[in-house]
């Protein structure tokens, strides 16, 4: 796991879930960019002095609704994981969440509606995998064209 340049004690105590690293830079254009890690993902940043972006992955193992194959065997399994999904979420504050094996969008919608660390916009892949497992993502801010 790698935490967010100058922040000490950023890294969470869960196992799979970590936050990536950030750095802020000029291109050749002189325009200012955000690198997210090793990613190799920019976004253009405009703005001035110093910006925290907090961008946190996590593989939340199979969620599925409660008495599907992949899910959980109760309700109230699928309820306690949400749960502790929604308290790590909120614990960590991202700006943007990856989330790797998702089920249906329904699962997503319901684990938006559980935080209180509000992450409104969402994105999730198209093109499920044979089990139906998805990707997906969580935003503070709008996505604009996603791929």
């Amino acid at each position: 796991m790698q935490g967010v340049r100058g922040r000490a004690g950023c890294q969470p105590a869960v196992v799979g879930l970590s936050v990536v690293h950030i750095e802020v830079f000029r291109d050749a254009h002189k325009r200012r960019k955000l690198l997210c890690g090793s990613l190799g993902w920019t976004v253009d940043w405009w703005g001035c002095g110093v910006a925290e972006f907090r961008f946190l992955t996590w593989n939340v193992q199979n969620l599925f609704a409660a008495g599907t194959e992949d899910g959980p065997p109760t309700q109230q399994a699928f309820d306690a994981k949400l749960a502790s999904l929604a308290g790590v979420l909120d614990a960590q504050r991202p700006d943007v969440a990856a989330l790797q094996e998702l089920g249906p969008p329904e699962v997503l919608a319901q684990l938006q509606q559980r935080l209180s660390h509000q992450l409104p916009h969402q994105q999730l892949s198209e093109h499920p995998d044979g089990r139906g497992i998805r990707v997906g993502f969580l935003s503070r801010l709008p996505l604009e064209a996603p791929v």
